[in-house]
């Protein structure tokens, strides 16, 4: 070979070195391949939580509203357990054994037959005639004989009627309403128009009332007459009526306030009864 084929020879093999130097230069760095290879740690992120809304503070109920709304069921429930009324009448009552047999007398008569609530109102025989003028009292069954001049003025100017009398024996002792009855519950006044007293039936029965072990208490004592004595009450009052009082006994109903069924048990105050559905 000459001189001149070697030389040609190395100054290619320099170039082709160049080269190979140049290129590693420009070349990218290589990564460590264990960074993402199979035994690479992987990196969970933890994501950022929302917050949630801020909860209202709760209001308070007032104590007051709270008693209305519990008087307001308490109302509802009553009314799902009597029957409805045409009305209220009030009749005065004394510690009388006489009066308190004729005011439950009267009493369940009103109620059963005709549907209207009635409130005892604890009075006295000073007390009562105020009360009548000012229609405080509807009806008071037996006035004192006393008070005769007081009711002959006090029918003159119509504060007061006198519609009959509920003793035999006893001149003056007068059934005596509230001037407006008449207007309010004409059937009312019709009926205590329309009896007749039977002081042997009626001293009778109020004998036995005694709170004692003995004794009865007015209801019963009331019962005891209507029961036995169909043939008097009966005549005071229209057959429609006679009817719903009669259904009213044979049912076992014994007080004044009219229930839509028969309490068996609960002191008389809950919805546990005979016949009840509970649907009002």
């Amino acid at each position: 070979m000459g001189w001149s084929k070697v030389r040609n020879a190395i100054v290619c093999l320099t170039a082709g070195v160049t080269a190979l130097v140049a290129l590693s230069a420009c070349a990218p760095e290589q990564e460590d391949p264990l960074v993402f290879g199979v035994r690479a740690t992987i990196q969970a992120s933890t994501p950022t939580p929302t917050p949630l809304p801020d909860e209202p503070t709760p209001t308070p109920i007032p104590a007051e509203v709270m008693e209305q709304v519990a008087q307001e069921r308490s109302d509802t429930y009553l009314d799902a357990l009597y029957e409805p009324t045409e009305g209220l009448v009030r009749i005065g009552i004394w510690d009388e054994k006489r009066v308190q047999l004729d005011n439950h007398l009267v009493g369940y008569v009103i109620v059963y037959g005709y549907d209207y609530g009635v409130e005892m109102v604890e009075t006295t025989v000073e007390e009562y005639p105020s009360l009548l003028e000012t229609g405080e009292l509807d009806i008071v069954l037996q006035t004192s004989p006393e008070l005769g001049d007081w009711l002959g003025e006090r029918s003159e100017d119509g504060a007061v009627i006198d519609v009959g009398t509920m003793v035999e024996g006893t001149d003056g002792a007068r059934i005596v309403v509230h001037g407006r009855l008449k207007e309010r519950a004409p059937e009312i006044v019709d009926f205590l128009g329309a009896i007749t007293a039977d002081d042997e039936v009626f001293d009778s029965a109020s004998a036995r009332i005694s709170g004692g072990r003995l004794g009865i208490n007015p209801n019963v004592a009331s019962l005891i007459v209507l029961k036995n004595n169909e043939d008097l009450w009966t005549q005071w009052i229209p057959a429609a009526v006679v009817e719903k009082v009669k259904a009213a006994i044979e049912a076992g109903k014994n007080d004044l306030q009219n229930r839509k069924c028969i309490p068996t048990g609960g002191g008389g105050t809950t919805p546990n009864c005979r016949g009840w559905t509970g649907d009002g």
